[in-house]
């Protein structure tokens, strides 16, 4: 028995640190509305970030992205230092804008107008992508947590959001 609770351990705490393993990529961007902005700028303001790679016209993406939206509108309404960022490869600014208006987006989406292409190309070139949606957490202090589960509620990403918050915000 003690054996395999010590490979237990071992897998989870390979697990773990294969999650964090690589650091994240420093992009620059504008929103889709306009706005410039850069990865590390808002990681060192103290924010913690949820990537959602994603496209308009995926249907996974359609249907999880009401669930995101919701989140977001938690972790602002908490006053909780989470920013999440949508990156689409393939949609420019105005189906964006159509996108958001649908899913009742407030956070920020970054299209091929605004260097969405280029950051999707940068992240599939580093982590292991497998399709859209592709959710990740990185914390302030520069820890990435990749290829999140794909699921309404969001708990994992939850968990980790939470899991940055208790090692890295200062009350």
């Amino acid at each position: 028995m003690f054996c395999f609770r010590s490979a237990l351990v071992i897998f989870f705490t390979l697990c773990y640190f294969s999650a964090t393993a690589q650091d994240p990529i420093d992009f620059s961007f504008t929103d889709s509305k306009g706005k410039q902005s850069s990865l590390f700028q808002i990681l060192d303001s103290g924010n913690h970030v949820i990537l959602d790679f994603f496209f308009a016209d995926c249907a996974p993406c359609k249907k999880l992205t009401p669930s995101m939206a919701k989140l977001d509108s938690t972790y602002k309404s908490e006053g909780k230092k989470v920013t999440v960022l949508g990156i689409s490869d393939r949609d420019e600014d105005k189906v964006l804008h159509q996108f958001d208006s649908t899913y009742n987006v407030d956070y920020q989406s970054v299209g091929i107008d605004g260097g969405g292409d280029v950051i999707t190309g940068l992240y599939k070139a580093q982590f292991n992508f497998v399709g859209w949606p592709t959710y990740a957490v990185i914390c302030s202090d520069k820890r990435i947590f990749w290829d999140l589960e794909r699921k309404v509620g969001f708990e994992e990403v939850q968990s980790f959001v939470d899991t940055c918050r208790l090692t890295t915000d200062v009350p």
